[in-house]
């Protein structure tokens, strides 16, 4: 309990953003040190030194590795961006399950004899309602799209169209896809851990390994975005990464999830937008699948659930919109007003 009251105060939390200050640019003109010269010196990426040279907010630990090579203290060269939260309770559940799940392997391995987590009362989540954009407003939002740049334009096509998480899209490759059948496949997921960087891993589920069939607005989006993407990588030439990665960076590497989110952000705000995420995409897609009368266990496999009931739980909403419909036409199938 003491754990879980420690977890609730500020200091923890290792996904902070850094912004660069004026004087790094100035230290590197002073140093003669290029972006790719620092890309070299901190293994990052193009895109990272980029964004922190043009003062946008990077992780805590690219932030140390730039300071690291400029061997110039942190404080010196960056600023955190926002406040220090401390951690929801839905994050210290989570704790807590992992927690569960290890003390249990214990006492089947007979380290201990009973599990210290059954005797303690964990916090409890409560469920958020999922956040979404109705039918007139998603035409809203894909008018704006068609003003914005090929890449993070299509990243938001396929996330509305297909409902796939976002670290699910940035690990796509262009081997996932079928374009004459019209098919998604998803096997993988990208991901961001300060410390480690950018890595592939299973997803979330058994279940999130999937095959979705995609509109053909989303593929026509995707043939605009390959081409593109084919001009980008000539134009690099040999600066270019070999790799079959559908988003990457300018240099052909992995982007993190945290990019696409950052850019929707700015994206809402940019044309006032209801104050929506990106996960919200995901939300939208399911919610206008239910409200269209697809089956909710249809729905559920596209989105990778492994029980309905998850699905259930978080479309209520959507659910009870559909059934109030249901009973509507119920009605007037049986009781027909003639004019």
């Amino acid at each position: 309990m003491e754990f879980y009251k420690n977890l609730r105060e500020t200091g923890l939390r290792r996904d902070i953003k850094y912004k660069a200050l004026a004087k790094l640019q100035s230290l590197m003109k002073k140093k003669h040190i290029t972006q790719r010269s620092l890309c070299d010196l901190t293994g990052l990426s193009g895109t990272t030194i980029f964004q922190a040279v043009k003062e946008r907010p990077v992780s805590l630990d690219s932030a140390r590795k730039i300071a690291e090579a400029m061997k110039t203290d942190l404080d010196t060269l960056f600023t955190p961006v926002g406040k220090d939260r401390p951690l929801s309770d839905k994050t210290i559940a989570e704790y807590h399950r992992l927690l569960h799940v290890i003390f249990k392997t214990a006492m089947r391995w007979q380290y201990i004899s009973c599990n210290p987590c059954d005797m303690v009362t964990p916090p409890k989540a409560k469920r958020a309602e999922a956040v979404y954009l109705d039918d007139v407003q998603t035409r809203q939002m894909l008018e704006y799209l068609e003003r914005e740049p090929v890449k993070p334009r299509t990243m938001i096509y396929l996330l509305l169209y297909s409902g796939v998480r976002r670290g699910e899209l940035c690990g796509l490759f262009w081997s996932d896809i079928d374009f004459e059948k019209q098919l998604l496949t998803i096997r993988r997921s990208t991901q961001y851990l300060p410390g480690r960087g950018i890595f592939n891993k299973d997803t979330k589920t058994e279940a999130s390994q999937r095959t979705i069939k995609l509109p053909q607005a989303a593929f026509d989006a995707l043939y605009v975005y390959k081409e593109w993407q084919e001009q980008s990588r000539l134009q690099m030439g040999d600066m270019w990464t070999v790799s079959d990665r559908v988003f990457c960076d300018d240099f052909g590497n992995p982007i993190s999830p945290e990019y696409i989110t950052q850019w929707f952000r700015r994206f809402v705000r940019r044309y006032n937008l209801p104050p929506v995420h990106i996960r919200s995409l995901r939300h939208t897609n399911a919610t206008l699948l239910i409200a269209g009368g697809v089956p909710l266990r249809t729905v559920s496999s596209r989105l990778g659930h492994t029980m309905l009931s998850t699905t259930g739980d978080i479309y209520a909403h959507a659910i009870q919109a559909a059934d109030a419909a249901a009973a509507d036409l119920l009605e007037d199938m049986l009781h027909p007003v003639h004019t």
